[in-house]
C-alpha cells in the first residue's frame, strides 16, 4: 500500500471518519428512541469504542504509511518514525539480552540509515506499523501521539478515555452491567467524534508541515 501525496491521506481519513461517524450517530438516535433498553445502551457502548479504536489505530497507520512513502531516508526521519520501522528488530533485541544480538542490530541499523522505508504493511494483529493492542487507554494513546510526531493533547479527555469509555467497555465485554444512562452515551460519544476529528486535523497539519522530518 502506498499514500503517496496529501490529498490521498485526506481521502483515507475522510472515508473512514465519514462511515465511523454515520454509525456512532445513528447509535445515538437508537439510544434516545430506546432510552429504556439496556441492552441497546450496551451494545451502544461496544460499537462506540470499537470505532474509536479503530479509527486512531488506522489513522495512524495511514500517516506512517503515507511518511514512508515519501522516499526520504531513515536517518532524516524523526525518532519516533525510526522506532515504527525498528520495532520487530528492537523487541528481539530486548528479548535476547545477548550482547552479539545487539551488535548485529546495530551493524544492521547503520547499514539501513541512508535507506528510504520499504517494510511492507500488514493490516493484521501484531503485524501494522502502529498497534492499539485492543485496549487504548490514555497512556497507549499518548505514546502512539508522541510516536507520530503530531501536536495532539488529550491530557483534559484522560478521565472520558479511561472511565467514560473504556472501563464502560471493559465491564459491558466482560459480562457485567454497570449503570448507564443515554445521557452518559450521548456525552461520551460526542468526545469521541471532537477526538477523532481533532486527531485527523492534527495529523494533516503535521502531514502538511513535514514534521516527520529530523530537524
Amino acid at each position: 500500500m502506498k499514500v503517496k501525496n496529501l490529498e490521498t491521506l485526506q481521502d483515507k481519513l475522510d472515508y473512514e471518519m465519514s462511515w465511523r461517524r454515520q454509525e456512532i450517530i445513528r447509535m445515538q438516535i437508537r439510544s434516545v428512541s430506546n432510552s429504556t433498553d439496556a441492552t441497546t445502551l450496551r451494545s451502544a457502548y461496544l460499537l462506540l469504542y470499537s470505532n474509536w479504536e479503530g479509527y486512531i489505530r488506522v489513522a495512524a497507520n495511514y500517516y506512517t504509511i503515507f511518511v514512508f512513502s515519501r522516499d526520504i531516508s531513515l536517518m532524516k526521519l524523526t525518532d519516533g518514525f525510526q522506532a515504527i520501522y525498528f520495532e520487530n528488530k528492537i523487541k528481539n533485541v530486548r528479548e535476547s539480552k545477548k550482547t552479539v544480538v545487539f551488535q548485529q542490530f546495530l551493524q544492521y541499523l547503520h547499514g539501513q540509515e541512508g535507506l528510504a522505508p520499504h517494510r511492507k504493511y500488514n493490516d493484521e494483529l501484531g503485524k501494522r506499523f502502529v498497534n492499539t493492542d485492543s485496549n487504548l487507554n490514555f497512556e497507549r494513546l499518548n505514546n502512539i501521539i508522541k510516536m507520530i510526531g503530531i501536536s495532539t493533547d488529550f491530557s483534559l479527555r484522560k478521565e472520558w478515555i479511561d472511565n467514560h469509555l473504556l472501563n464502560s467497555r471493559n465491564k459491558i465485554a466482560h459480562g457485567e452491567r454497570p449503570d448507564l444512562s443515554t445521557l452518559d452515551f450521548k456525552q461520551t460519544s460526542d468526545q469521541v467524534l471532537f477526538m477523532m476529528d481533532k486527531f485527523t486535523r492534527d495529523i494533516l497539519d503535521a502531514a502538511e508541515a513535514e514534521t516527520f522530518i529530523r530537524t
